[in-house]
């Protein structure tokens, strides 16, 4: 037995002991961390829609893809998990703390102005908050500004998705003597237009990170269904 397939044996077992009490819903919940789980870089389309909970594609700079299941979703944030036991929370599908990984974002603060929320986007562009990273900096003072970048064009399983280009430029001045200056990098967001909900990102947690691409494939997979419904109507 591998030790990646034995990490997420154990993975399951410790969600299925916590889920113990409860039933068919919970059992569909461990059939599709099964599914997230299986080894292998690549999902089809069948396998994302035979998926009872809502899956994400994962790269972290030059790593082949892993796949996350969601876990919980409260308050417009949401949490995800990984085979090998990492997390990473969203709010508002922009990164916010992660955990399993040297340099862990703990918290990113004042959530409720987060620029990425509905009501705020069309009108509130500028948003400072702070982040706490492990073994680098806490309390590091950030400014993001989220600007329209017009339309992009991208291909998910064979069909083309025409989105609305959104970019957050972050800055950031970390109180280590070393740096010279602030540190300005940008993060990506594709938005379908129909429903609002971004299914593409390019994110970076912290100046400390690496890039992180994310792929919402079951938001995906819900967008392709709901179109051949509508031809079939």
């Amino acid at each position: 037995m591998t030790v990646r397939l034995f990490r997420s044996l154990v993975c399951i077992g410790l969600v299925a002991t916590f889920l113990a009490s409860c039933s068919s819903t919970h059992r569909l919940y461990l059939d599709s961390l099964r599914l997230a789980f299986r080894s292998g870089p690549e999902k089809s389309l069948a396998d994302i829609q035979q998926s009872n909970i809502d899956l994400l594609q994962l790269e972290l700079g030059n790593k082949n893809p892993v796949f996350l299941a969601l876990a919980f979703k409260e308050d417009n944030t949401s949490k995800w998990v990984s085979a090998d036991h990492a997390v990473f929370v969203f709010h508002y599908d922009k990164l916010v703390r992660t955990s399993g990984f040297p340099s862990d974002l703990l918290q990113t603060s004042n959530l409720t102005e987060n620029h990425l929320a509905p009501a705020l986007k069309p009108s509130s562009t500028s948003w400072q908050y702070t982040l706490d990273i492990a073994n680098h900096e806490y309390g590091l003072p950030v400014n993001a500004t989220l600007e329209s970048s017009g339309s992009e064009t991208m291909e998910f399983y064979g069909h083309t998705f025409h989105l609305q280009k959104w970019v957050e430029t972050l800055q950031a001045k970390p109180s280590t003597p070393y740096w010279d200056s602030s540190y300005t990098w940008e993060n990506i967001y594709l938005v379908e237009p129909e429903s609002g909900y971004v299914i593409y990102s390019e994110q970076r947690a912290s100046p400390f990170t690496d890039e992180m691409v994310i792929t919402y494939v079951s938001r995906i997979a819900r967008h392709l269904k709901a179109q051949e419904e509508q031809v079939h109507e």
